[in-house]
């Protein structure tokens, strides 16, 4: 076949980067995902391929994309999809990438549900999602890189945490320490992100942002705000950068879901409506519906105080015109 892959390789470089600062778009991403699986069905052999290995980047960027929309079905599609394009590859660190951005989709899942849109949150985790996020964390681990083993472990930690199992939590947390910058370093984004599960890798900073998330899920709030005071120092390219917008926001909502469980309403009030502004700028809505079921937390914890209020008129002014935008969309 006479295509060049080129162009679809340089734009799903170009839109994952983009995806960290928070600017993501579904349209050409779906497009190039349909034209792709045509070649795909068309071709053989080595460029088969290599349409396997451009396929892959992008059913995973659309995976994210979706799962920030709260459609964690379509993010399971994609995610899927993915696992079966580099099972064909063969490759091994490729394919266990894979498979841990679909287990860590099942998670995500597990912990929000089908309502994220309506700003709903499951009452307990889907302990079945939660078990089969696990399998995918564990079919991963012998064939990954060093760092996204470290990473497999923070997100298997957080799993077993929300399964009630403690002990086993605890210690495979302590696992992904030793894999902070291990193993050979990549200096290609695309490929740390294809590769080790994230832009970065496993640097320290994420390390101690899936630790605390890891803790919360344990109820270990007081630990968890310690170890998020340690990533806030953080310098010299150790910690989360500047312009990922959504880890910084997700950062924040850590720290007001472990506020709230030392009773520092007054944090977990301000830490939520930092995350909210960041999220609703970058159209993160699974991230807003927890941050909605927080707010109500804090409504029974502490209704009448000024921070919490502020935080409820923002979710409600929100939601009001997410609302108002489906019915011209409907209509």
């Amino acid at each position: 076949m006479g295509v060049d892959l080129t162009s679809y390789e340089q734009y799903a470089r170009d839109r994952w980067l983009l995806s960290y600062t928070g600017e993501e778009s579904l349209h050409d991403l779906v497009l190039n995902i349909k034209e792709l699986e045509q070649f795909e069905q068309q071709s053989r052999g080595d460029f088969q391929k290599q349409i396997w290995m451009v396929l892959n980047s992008h059913y995973q960027l659309a995976s994210d994309v979706m799962r920030h929309q709260g459609n964690f079905q379509a993010a399971w599609h994609y995610a899927n999809h993915a696992v079966r394009v580099t099972k064909q590859l063969g490759i091994n660190d490729v394919l266990a990438a894979a498979i841990y951005r679909r287990g860590y989709t099942l998670l995500e899942w597990a912990v929000c549900g089908d309502k994220a849109k309506q700003g709903i949150i499951n009452r307990e985790p889907d302990a079945q999602k939660l078990r089969a996020a696990v399998a995918d964390f564990e079919a991963a681990l012998p064939l990954a890189r060093p760092q996204l083993k470290g990473a497999i472990w923070i997100e298997l930690s957080r799993a077993q945490g929300l399964l009630q199992q403690v002990a086993l939590s605890l210690r495979t947390v302590q696992q992904a320490e030793s894999m902070i910058d291990a193993g050979s370093t990549l200096s290609d984004p695309l490929e740390q992100i294809l590769l080790e599960g994230a832009l970065n890798g496993l640097n320290e900073g994420m390390y101690l942002l899936g630790r605390a998330a890891s803790l919360i899920a344990l109820g270990r709030s007081t630990t968890a705000l310690e170890l998020l005071d340690d990533l806030e120092t953080l310098q010299n390219g150790k910690g989360i950068a500047r312009n990922q917008a959504r880890r910084l926001a997700y950062a924040d909502l850590l720290r007001a879901e472990a506020a709230l469980g030392t009773k520092d309403y007054f944090t977990a009030a301000t830490r939520a409506t930092s995350a909210l502004q960041t999220f609703q700028d970058i159209q993160t809505i699974e991230r807003i519906a927890w941050i909605n079921t927080l707010h109500q937390k804090l409504v029974e914890k502490c209704g009448n105080h000024q921070e919490v209020k502020f935080l409820g008129k923002s979710l409600s002014k929100y939601y009001k015109q997410t609302m108002l935008k489906q019915e011209k969309h409907d209509g």
